[in-house]
């Protein structure tokens, strides 16, 4: 799957309900993230992003109106676990199920053929023994926070993690490619509503969120970015887009697959602001 990018238009209000509905239609398919209120500071769009983004992945995952008993990313490890190890036929369920039995020699032998299968794809080993330590319970906790991006973190757990510093920024957007590929092989894309976008209103403040846009949908597969504009801030953030995001503007819902529809088209006065939505086409193949 392509990393694509949705855009919600509407009056203030509406993204709750909305971005409610996607959850529920998509939960058993995908990996759901939330982020809102973002900061006002350009140079903090990425730490919080990521923050967002792993925080996300540390709710358990919910199936209907089952809560597991194991996190959303740990769902994504059990299934990369589940083809590393042959055992095709396995869901989430199954693999935690198997997991929770398995001895903590063992679990560290399994966890190593993993790491050096996807070290073997280039996959960065720094962010990956991060990712993996998820799965220990003695560095969970502290894998999550390193993830994360939390400066908070003593030596002794940096070395429990096999890592020499926190998490820089630049690592953490390498992190969140990788994310979007390891969620390609695992099947399982991940959305991520990014709401209250509106806060933003300074030109340097959407520069910054443009470019990370471009990082997850030009560098990175599997991402699926929701974003909640409301309808008369839409106007300004038009007036700072590039071009380069603007021909990836597509109508989704209505009229020919794949027309471009920019300026977007705005409800009559007399009629109250419809949300509308808008995919962002990716150049990769």
């Amino acid at each position: 799957m392509r990393s694509a990018m949705a855009s919600w238009r509407g009056v203030s209000g509406t993204g709750g309900g909305l971005f409610s509905r996607l959850r529920r239609s998509l939960v058993d398919h995908a990996i759901f993230v939330f982020a809102s209120n973002p900061p006002q500071r350009p140079v903090t769009l990425l730490p919080w992003v990521l923050d967002r983004v792993i925080g996300g992945l540390r709710r358990p995952r919910v199936v209907g109106n089952e809560v597991k008993e194991y996190s959303q990313l740990e769902g994504l490890l059990y299934l990369l676990l589940r083809d590393n190890l042959g055992l095709a036929e396995s869901g989430m369920d199954e693999m935690h199920a198997f997991w929770t039995g398995v001895a903590d020699d063992i679990r560290g032998d399994y966890l190593g053929r993993l790491h050096r299968s996807l070290v073997a794809r280039g996959y960065e080993p720094q962010s990956l023994r991060g990712l993996l330590a998820v799965m220990r319970a003695e560095t969970r906790d502290v894998a999550f926070r390193w993830l994360g991006g939390s400066t908070n973190v003593m030596p002794e757990d940096l070395r429990a993690l096999a890592q020499a510093q926190p998490l820089e920024d630049q690592e953490g957007l390498e992190l969140l490619r990788r994310l979007g590929d390891l969620s390609r092989m695992a099947k399982t894309p991940i959305v991520l509503v990014l709401d209250q976008l509106d806060l933003m209103t300074e030109r340097p403040q959407i520069d910054a969120f443009q470019h990370l846009l471009f990082t997850l949908i030009n560098e990175s597969r599997n991402w699926y970015v929701v974003i909640g504009v409301i309808a008369d801030k839409f106007e300004l953030w038009s007036k700072y887009l590039t071009d380069a995001l603007r021909t990836r503007l597509l109508a989704v819902g209505g009229g020919r697959s794949g027309l471009p529809l920019w300026p977007p088209c705005v409800p009559p006065e007399a009629s109250p602001p419809k949300p509308t939505r808008w995919l962002a086409r990716t150049s990769m193949p």
